[in-house]
């Protein structure tokens, strides 16, 4: 089969090569979008990455196409409705983020309370002083997890490792794991009000869009943090901007935005009490080995006729 791995690195592509012979195998460093559907149009798989848009009408340019395999657990960038229609299975990378998301939430959080960036930056052009730098600590606040899939239940353990008093919000709900770590769940409401720290760890979905907005946000304590690394939809980054020049939200740490990348002149990008990665929580050296081998694997099964973690 003719197989393109668009966003490939050189581990993809050393996996692949191993796992896939007797395919005809492309790959391209960059995103799949027109050009790379026009060079590639008798392509019967495609594997893509979270910076590809695999829209309706690029799905219409590849005719022949069977599978799309995205190497992410999210899939809100393809048009699954109308893969689906067309007969093309698509699948996923369940699970790889649960741990690594689940710490970068503490790496943003702890920079932003303790000062990190700016103390760093200090004492490496001699300053150093303690003036400034003081930090608030996890220890003791309420920290309020939005969404208790396997990265904020992971989120949750974290926190109540540093002595928080954990609660959470999902239309879902974990009692069993939540009785493990010693969380309680509270309405939506309840958990804005409360909460000193909010993680967001939420899909993007027409229910949790904007779930995050100038109302949500004047529920919320004077000085709240937030750390977003679900999805940037999720907060109407308007408001956060608003509420951060305030001072509303003391800060904000974020591996998510709206517009991904932003454009230079974003004004979330200058804000001295935002602190942003760009979508980078994912990525470690042992996520990227389990999406590699995971994505070979739900090809080769699709190519046997048993494809893995099809979600259309």
């Amino acid at each position: 089969m003719k197989i393109l791995f668009a966003e490939a690195d050189e581990l993809v592509e050393r996996i692949a090569r191993e796992r896939l012979t007797g395919h005809e195998l492309l790959f391209e460093k960059e995103s799949f979008g027109e050009p790379l559907a026009s060079k590639y149009s008798g392509i019967e798989i495609l594997s893509v990455f979270i910076g590809s848009r695999v829209t309706r009408k690029i799905i219409d340019s590849v005719p022949g196409l069977k599978m799309i395999a995205t190497r992410s657990t999210g899939f809100d960038h393809i048009d699954i409705e109308h893969a689906k229609k067309k007969g093309i299975i698509v699948s996923n990378v369940p699970k790889y983020g649960a741990w690594p998301v689940a710490e970068h939430v503490f790496a943003l959080l702890l920079a932003g309370l303790r000062k990190i960036i700016g103390a760093s930056e200090s004492a490496k052009v001699g300053r150093w002083r303690v003036a400034g730098f003081g930090g608030k600590l996890i220890h003791g606040k309420t920290f309020g997890v939005l969404g208790t899939g396997d990265i904020g239940l992971n989120v949750c353990r974290i926190a109540k490792g540093f002595g928080a008093n954990v609660i959470a919000y999902d239309i879902v709900r974990r009692e069993k794991e939540a009785k493990e770590i010693g969380l309680r769940y509270v309405s939506l409401d309840d958990l804005l009000m409360n909460s000193d720290i909010i993680s967001i760890n939420l899909p993007l979905t027409d229910e949790t869009h904007h779930i995050i907005d100038k109302r949500a946000i004047g529920k919320m304590k004077d000085g709240v943090i937030i750390i977003n690394t679900g999805r940037g939809q999720v907060i109407n980054q308007n408001d956060l901007v608003k509420a951060l020049k305030a001072k509303k939200i003391f800060f904000a740490g974020l591996d998510v935005l709206e517009e991904e990348p932003p454009e230079k002149n974003e004004e979330i990008l200058h804000l001295e009490n935002a602190i942003i990665t760009p979508h980078i929580a994912w990525d470690t050296d042992e996520s990227r080995a389990f999406i590699a081998e995971k994505t070979i694997e739900n090809i080769s099964g699709f190519i046997q006729g048993s494809p893995g973690n099809v979600i259309s």
